[in-house]
């Protein structure tokens, strides 16, 4: 069940919520799962319960300065240059391929 208003819950100044909070807290759905910030304001109208999981992503890049003139090729080493220039010499070839494969199969 996806709410009307697509918001994960929001108190109304009447005290009635939106969202996936309303939802629940009027019985119209037993539970909501969803990624939803256990916030005290929602505690007060439904429970929640532990996160049974966290997906923390993490990035660590260093960054080199480099000049304009060797900003496109600088961030790759040269063996992901040449694979990423062979996979876009090859693929017009392949589309022709995959093409005449299909157009010999039609009546």
């Amino acid at each position: 069940m996806i709410p009307e208003d697509k918001q994960w819950g929001r108190e109304s100044e009447n005290g009635t919520w939106s969202g996936l909070i309303g939802l629940v807290s009027s019985g119209k759905a037993d539970a909501a799962l969803c990624f939803i910030g256990a916030l005290d304001e929602r505690k007060k109208v439904v429970d929640f319960t532990e996160p049974y999981t966290s997906n923390d992503l993490t990035f660590a890049l260093i960054f080199r300065k480099c000049s304009s003139q060797h900003m496109l090729h600088d961030p790759f080493e040269n063996r992901n240059m040449v694979g990423i220039l062979t996979v876009f010499l090859l693929m017009p070839f392949m589309f022709r391929l995959l093409g005449a494969a299909k157009s010999s199969y039609s009546i």
